[in-house]
């Protein structure tokens, strides 16, 4: 507002900066906080999130780094950027390391001093060709400057993480059955041969599609099972097992 004589009168009147600025639309950030689980945008309180649990920390740490890197690219040309979206990367940040956190059952801060590198979170995972380092993405590293190039911001592709013989030999290891939880006993891995194979009617299916996995390991009982159509759903094990304990 700019103080101007109208009329013959003292007034006060909208300035015409004849610039048209870009703005992030604060009911946009809310809903993108809500709908990732990050926790309570307003209130500035980050929550894990359950169903990253059973990732290995590269696909979690992967995951985050795709969505908020995704949203800040698309609203990246709008007026201070970075300020506006400070407080929604300080809550992605804060339910990233409390996932970590409850996947190990530690706490956040000690899951940040694990990744700590001078003024960055780093992983440090081995791969196939050697040890690599995944950067915990903060606004920083945004490019604000229009780009002449046509790009956006995919999907990343976990299967080099995911598909490892590496990673695969942790999983088997774990001596941990993927699908109904049970522990020290032979396991096998189920494998498929392309993901778009699979129909998705299953759970055991629906699991594999959403950890983006060709692979599943199981024990021997769920495994011969699967091949034989007599997969049952595991929520349905857990509930005929707390009715039997109850009756």
């Amino acid at each position: 507002m700019v103080k101007t004589v109208k009329a013959g009168r003292h007034t006060t009147m909208q300035s015409m900066s004849q610039k048209v600025s870009l703005l992030i639309p604060h009911a946009k950030i809310v809903a993108f906080c809500q709908s990732k689980g990050y926790g309570h945008y307003d209130q500035v309180l980050a929550k894990s999130r359950p169903a990253l649990l059973a990732l290995s920390d590269a696909e979690i740490i992967s995951t985050y780094n795709a969505e908020l890197r995704g949203f800040a690219n698309y609203y990246r040309l709008a007026y201070a950027v970075k300020s506006t979206l400070h407080k929604l990367s300080w809550v992605a940040q804060g339910s990233l390391f409390k996932t970590l956190a409850a996947k190990h059952t530690s706490s956040s801060k000690k899951e940040a001093a694990k990744l700590r590198v001078d003024t960055d979170y780093i992983l440090k995972y081995t791969s196939p060709k050697g040890i690599k380092a995944l950067k915990v993405w903060k606004l920083k590293d945004l490019r604000t400057r229009p780009l002449r190039e046509a790009w956006c911001d995919d999907i990343p592709d976990t299967r080099k993480i995911t598909m490892a013989r590496v990673e695969i030999t942790k999983r088997l290891h774990a001596n941990l059955c993927e699908y109904c939880g049970k522990e020290q006993g032979y396991t096998e891995v189920h494998h498929v041969r392309k993901l778009k194979d699979l129909k998705g009617k299953a759970l055991w299916q629906s699991q594999m599609i959403a950890r983006r996995r060709k692979t599943l390991v199981l024990c021997i009982e769920c495994h011969k099972r699967l091949h034989a159509g007599k997969l049952q759903d595991w929520r349905f094990k857990m509930y005929s097992k707390a009715e039997s304990a109850v009756h």
